[in-house]
């Protein structure tokens, strides 16, 4: 029997506790080339082993570009050790990215 893998592609993101967290994705199409992302609609959401979900601020450009960010006070629910996360295409209801959002604790707090 064949099988359909409709899943997004798995990234595991590592954080350090306390810290702002920032990291940039380039998407390219098959042939290396720029996709323009200014107009998908993306969200990004991290959901802590327990507690409420964190959305991220996503910054999308036309040189297919993005950056995802969200400060220490807004991730101060996420707590050390295995999280999930995903990246959605809002504008198509499509999940582009997802995985573990693993942090390690700050022993400088």
């Amino acid at each position: 029997m064949a099988t359909v893998d409709n899943l997004p592609t798995v990234l595991t993101i590592r954080h350090y506790a306390g810290d702002d967290f920032t990291t940039t994705l380039n998407f390219v199409d098959s042939s290396g080339v720029a996709v323009d992302v200014s107009t998908w609609g993306l969200v990004m959401l991290i959901q802590p082993a327990s507690g409420a979900t964190i959305t991220a601020t996503i910054t999308a450009g036309v040189t297919g570009t993005i950056t995802l960010s969200a400060d220490a006070a807004a991730l101060a629910g996420v707590t050390p050790g295995a999280n999930t996360w995903d990246l959605k295409r809002a504008d198509t209801n499509r999940t582009l990215l997802g995985g573990a959002f693993i942090v390690s604790p700050d022993i400088a707090a």
